[in-house]
C-alpha cells in the first residue's frame, strides 16, 4: 500500500504534466485548420507537443507520420507515469496498456475484415500498432502475418488474451468483426478487475465504482448496437455483457437485453442515469460514442477532485491523454470532410463552450 505522502508527490508530477494538456484556446485554433501540415505545425508550437515533434519535418508530414508519433507520444507518458509507482499500485497501471493494445487489435481487425490486401494495409503505413505487444508481449512481426481475424487470434496464442479469444476460433463465426471488439472489451474490464483486486481497499473501492461506471456505459452502447445493427438474439447480447457494471446488475443487463425492440431498449436507458446517451432523433446512433467518453471526461474529473490520495489520479491522468489525442486525430480525419468548426466540434470528446 502507498502512503498519501508518496501518492501526494505523484500527483503533484501529474498536475505538472497536465498543465502541458492543450486548452480551449488551442482546440479553437486546431479547428481552424485545413491540412494536417496546418496542424502539426501549431502542435509543434505547443508546451504539450514541442518535444515530441521536435525532430518531425511538419513540411513533410502526413496523416500516419503524425499519429504515429503522437500514439508514441502515449507511450512514453505511460512509461513515465508507470516508474513513479511501486508493487501492486505498479501492476495496475501497466495493465491500462491492455486497453491500447486492444484498440491497436481491434484497428488491424477492421483493416482485415474490409478485405484490404495484407500487403498494402502495412506498405501504405495506414495503420499504427504501436501498442501491439506492450502489454500482452506478442510479436508485432507475428502479428502482422494475420490475413483475418482467426489469424490474429492465433498470433496471441500463450499471451494474456488468448484465453478470452480461444472460444471465438470454436465458434461458426470465427472472423465476425463485432465478436472479436466485443470479447476483447470483455478481457479488458477482467484484466483491470483481476489487478485491481491487488490494490489496498480503499483504491478497490474507488476502481470498482469508476470502472463499473465506465462498464455501465460501454454495456448498454454493446447491447445497443447489437440490436440496432446487427440483430443478436437477446442471450447473444447478454453473453458479450462486461461483467463490471456498477448501477446495472447482471439480472438488469439481462432484462435490457430480452426486451423486445430497440425502440423498448430506448425508452428503458431513458430512465435511468445514462439517459443523455439517447436522444430523440439520429445523434443517437451518430455521437453515442462521444457523449459516452464526454461523460467518462467529466466523470474522473469529478471523482479524482473528491480521492486525491488515491490511484484514480493517475488513472484518469492516462485516459485524458489518449482522449487528446484521439481528439488531434479526429480533427485530422475531419479535414477532409471541409466541415465547419462548429460542426466538427461535435466529433470531439473534449468540450468547448459554445460550440457543442
Amino acid at each position: 500500500m502507498m502512503s498519501s505522502a508518496k501518492y501526494a508527490a505523484i500527483n503533484t508530477k501529474l498536475r505538472g504534466m497536465e498543465a502541458k494538456f492543450l486548452n480551449n484556446t488551442d482546440y479553437e485554433s486546431l479547428l481552424e485548420k485545413t491540412t494536417v501540415r496546418e496542424v502539426a505545425e501549431y502542435l509543434k508550437t505547443t508546451p504539450a507537443y514541442a518535444t515530441v515533434l521536435r525532430d518531425t519535418d511538419v513540411s513533410t508530414v502526413n496523416r500516419s507520420d503524425l499519429e504515429h508519433t503522437l500514439k508514441k507520444s502515449i507511450i512514453e507518458d505511460v512509461d513515465r507515469i508507470i516508474k513513479y509507482f511501486s508493487g501492486n499500485d505498479k501492476t495496475f497501471v501497466h495493465s491500462l496498456y491492455s486497453k491500447y493494445e486492444i484498440n491497436d487489435m481491434k484497428q488491424l481487425a477492421r483493416r482485415l475484415s474490409n478485405e484490404i490486401p495484407q500487403s498494402l494495409i502495412y506498405e501504405n503505413k495506414e495503420i499504427n500498432l504501436e501498442f501491439i505487444g506492450k502489454f500482452s508481449g506478442v510479436s508485432l512481426e507475428k502479428v502482422k502475418q494475420a490475413e483475418n481475424i482467426s489469424g490474429i487470434i492465433e498470433a496471441y496464442e500463450n499471451t494474456v488474451f488468448y484465453k478470452y479469444l480461444k472460444p471465438i476460433l470454436l465458434s461458426e463465426h470465427p472472423n465476425n468483426l463485432f465478436r472479436f471488439e466485443t470479447v476483447l472489451d470483455l478481457a479488458y474490464y477482467s484484466i483491470l478487475r483481476h489487478e485491481s483486486e491487488k490494490l489496498d481497499a480503499a483504491n478497490q473501492k474507488l476502481i470498482k465504482i469508476t470502472v463499473g461506471t465506465i462498464g455501465d456505459l460501454l454495456n448498454l452502447q454493446s447491447i445497443y448496437r447489437g440490436m440496432r445493427f446487427y440483430n443478436f438474439m437477446p442471450a447473444e447480447l447478454f453473453n458479450y455483457t462486461v461483467d463490471a457494471g456498477y448501477r446495472f446488475s447482471k439480472q438488469k443487463l439481462r432484462d435490457l437485453c430480452y426486451l423486445d425492440s430497440v425502440e423498448q431498449l430506448q425508452e428503458s436507458i431513458k430512465h435511468t442515469k445514462y439517459a443523455f446517451l439517447i436522444k430523440n432523433d439520429e445523434t443517437t446512433d451518430s455521437f453515442m460514442e462521444r457523449r459516452l467518453e464526454r461523460y467518462i471526461y467529466f466523470f474522473l474529473r469529478k471523482i479524482r477532485i473528491s480521492n486525491p490520495m488515491s490511484i484514480i489520479e493517475a488513472f484518469s491522468h492516462i485516459i485524458y491523454i489518449e482522449y487528446q489525442v484521439r481528439d488531434i486525430i479526429t480533427l485530422i480525419e475531419i479535414i477532409k470532410y471541409n466541415l465547419s468548426p462548429q460542426d466538427a466540434q461535435g466529433y470531439l470528446i473534449k468540450y468547448i463552450s459554445g460550440r457543442a
